[in-house]
């Protein structure tokens, strides 16, 4: 099933379904052979609709609960970050060579790409010697076993009132200080708070699709945006770490390329976000509380 509620089930039934499913998908990706980047790819993502998850039902579970849940899932995820940055690093730079950059650029970032590939492969074998996937894979066994045992409140309207407002609330303050700050930092806290946001959109695009869906591919588009704007950045961390073995010269032009692409991203970002974030957070959390009451009575209506 998808990433959302469904029809004639409660937030709380979807609440359990959903999570143990993106468990169930983080497992499996993490247990292929095909190709282990894109399954470690495709498992993070699940963690963080997880935890994306559990923060839209933060104000309606128990705050212990919703700590361990948080903070395991996050724990999980780090495991596996060394050797997704690096293959993030691997994608930024296909798209830099396709961006028209001269013959000159284009073979100093072959060379770059090349060393990266030895360091990635480095990193994946260092992971299976020491059992970090199997260990991963046994964390997440164990936090499924939890799911079921999910306590709520009762007090579902907090959702929509505080749990909702807050993800968005703390998505536009991140939106203002990346550009006030104009730090690297800065916008991968705004991109964390957006990819939250899409993931909320997601679970919420049946209370009105109408509405639901254009608006999701705005915020996905903009995560789209953040999401490259970040990769750059691992790559000037790469450049900064000394994993790589290029002349100060070529260092500096890589450098060059990737803040002008920037530049580009964080311009295109900035108006987008302007549109995204163009709600108070209370009014925000108040029109989908109205979507999602009337998608209840609806249901209701047709069923009876």
């Amino acid at each position: 099933m998808s990433y959302h509620f469904e029809n004639g089930e409660s937030i709380y039934q979807g609440t359990r379904r959903i999570a143990k499913e993106e468990a169930e998908r983080a497992i499996e990706n993490l247990n292929t052979t095909a190709d282990i980047h894109e399954g470690l790819h495709e498992a993070r993502k699940h963690f963080k609709r997880i935890r994306a998850l559990i923060r839209f039902v933060r104000d309606d579970i128990p705050k212990d609960t919703y700590r361990l849940e948080n903070r395991d899932y996050r724990d999980i995820g780090r495991k596996l970050s060394d050797l997704r940055d690096v293959t993030s690093c691997l994608e930024a730079l296909d798209r830099l060579k396709d961006s028209g950059q001269d013959k000159a650029s284009i073979n100093i970032l072959e060379n770059f790409e090349s060393q990266l590939k030895q360091r990635r492969e480095t990193v994946t074998n260092e992971m299976v010697k020491n059992g970090v996937i199997e260990n991963v894979i046994s964390n997440i066994e164990s936090a499924k076993t939890r799911i079921p045992e999910w306590q709520f409140l009762n007090r579902h309207k907090k959702i929509f009132s505080k749990s909702i407002p807050r993800v968005y609330k703390r998505g536009l303050k991140a939106f203002s200080d990346a550009y006030h700050q104009q730090t690297d930092d800065a916008f991968h806290e705004w991109r964390k708070r957006v990819k939250y946001l899409l993931y909320h959109t997601q679970l919420m695009r049946p209370f009105w699709d109408y509405i639901m869906k254009p608006y999701e591919k705005a915020v996905k588009s903009l995560s789209n945006f953040l999401g490259e704007d970040h990769d750059l950045f691992l790559i000037k961390q790469a450049l900064q770490s000394g994993m790589v073995a290029l002349s100060e010269a070529e260092t500096k032009q890589i450098f060059d390329i990737v803040v002008t692409e920037q530049q580009s991203k964080r311009r295109d970002a900035y108006y987008l976000g302007k549109k995204v974030y163009a709600e108070h957070p209370e009014a925000f959390g108040s029109r989908i509380f109205y979507y999602f009451d009337t998608w209840k009575e609806e249901l209701y209506a047709r069923n009876t």
